[in-house]
């Protein structure tokens, strides 16, 4: 049963909140959908009202990903530290972006590379895959790696700010499986805030 909700449930979930290349699925998927028919000024644009922009979202979401999956999980330099993704996407901050500023999320909205920033979470989507299929079934019940939390920290994931992120989920207390759900309903909850910002700005609805 636990091989079968790795391996089978989760990277069906995963598959749905990445572009359908990375899986290679041949339907669109809640991403697609998402971005569909949406200029770039759209994607980076907040809402009266709104916290946050699609841009911001997204980038959230995948930093999220990229530091559970590669440093807790895998015990691996994130994505974001290989092919120059940082300097590619133009985001100037190693965070997941956890409690940052109205300030802070309006400037990386607006400066962030679009293109690559969705090229960095394809790339961050399939490094995903690639470690849940390495990883044992006895793997997942095990408890988090201090160590590799550890590191975590070092690299500035979780700000000061935000400390209550490594207080309540990102502790020693977890099991290595607790971390899939910021591969996946993690990061459908905050789709949905992006869906209700497409028809803002938009005025389209997600097919």
């Amino acid at each position: 049963m636990t091989s079968q909700l790795i391996t089978g449930y989760f990277l069906n979930d995963h598959a749905r909140v990445h572009r359908a290349s990375v899986s290679g699925r041949d339907r669109p998927t809640q991403l697609d959908r998402l971005i569909e028919g949406l200029a770039e000024d759209q994607i980076r644009a907040i809402p009266e009202g709104a916290a946050n922009s699609i841009a911001w979202l997204v980038f959230h979401t995948t930093r999220c990903e990229d530091a559970a999956f590669n440093v807790v999980l895998a015990g691996e330099p994130q994505v974001f530290d290989q092919n120059d993704w940082q300097a590619r996407t133009k985001i100037q901050r190693r965070d997941i972006g956890t409690e940052m500023t109205a300030k802070e999320v309006e400037e990386l909205s607006s400066t962030v590379n679009i293109p690559a920033l969705l090229d960095y979470r394809d790339a961050v989507g399939r490094r995903t895959e690639e470690i849940v299929l390495q990883k044992s079934v006895a793997f997942w019940d095990e408890l988090v790696d201090p160590a590799r939390l550890s590191v975590a920290d070092a690299q500035g994931v979780v700000t000061e700010m935000a400390e209550w992120v490594r207080e309540r989920n990102w502790n020693e207390e977890k099991p290595n499986a607790w971390f899939l759900w910021l591969a996946t309903s993690h990061t459908m909850w905050h789709f949905g805030e992006a869906r209700e910002t497409r028809r803002i700005v938009s005025g389209l609805r997600m097919a």
